[in-house]
């Protein structure tokens, strides 16, 4: 059951574990029974141990967690969107680039800015990508290019 749900419900990760082979983790979760349960949170500290599961707790566990994770992916993706929107509407020429234009970071955004200066742009925002992980993944999806600038 647990090799398929992988498949099944692939924005999870799921790990199995022989107790007999893993003891240093039986021992750091505090497993009494098997089978158990381990749920690991990104955004939790502590760990959920269910001891004693069935295979119905497991599936109805599962399908709670990923429906969370589901929704909770949505309203990151609604409000990244909304953010990366706003920083473009905030100028008629906003980029996403590889630190400044007037230290870039990589071969593409240094001609990029030196491309432009011929025309002497001057109201030209940028946000340097480098500096902002949550805005630089997301760019990703929303562009839907790998990239940048």
């Amino acid at each position: 059951m647990i090799s398929e749900m992988p498949a099944t419900f692939p924005a999870l990760k799921f790990c199995w574990v022989d107790c007999d082979k893993s003891e240093d983790l039986v021992d750091h979760f505090s497993v009494d029974s098997v089978p158990s349960l381990i749920l690991v949170h990104p955004h939790k500290m502590s760990p959920t141990v269910l001891q004693g599961v069935t295979p119905e707790q497991v599936t109805s566990t599962i399908h709670e967690q990923n429906e969370f994770y589901t929704k909770l992916f949505e309203q990151e993706k609604q409000h990244a969107f909304r953010d990366i929107e706003d920083l473009v509407k905030s100028s008629p020429c906003f980029m996403f680039i590889k630190g400044t234009l007037d230290t870039p970071k990589c071969k593409f955004t240094r001609r990029l800015v030196e491309s432009l200066k011929p025309f002497e742009y001057r109201n030209i925002k940028t946000l340097n990508i480098l500096e902002d992980e949550r805005i630089r993944q997301w760019l990703k999806f929303y562009s839907q290019w790998p990239t940048f600038p």
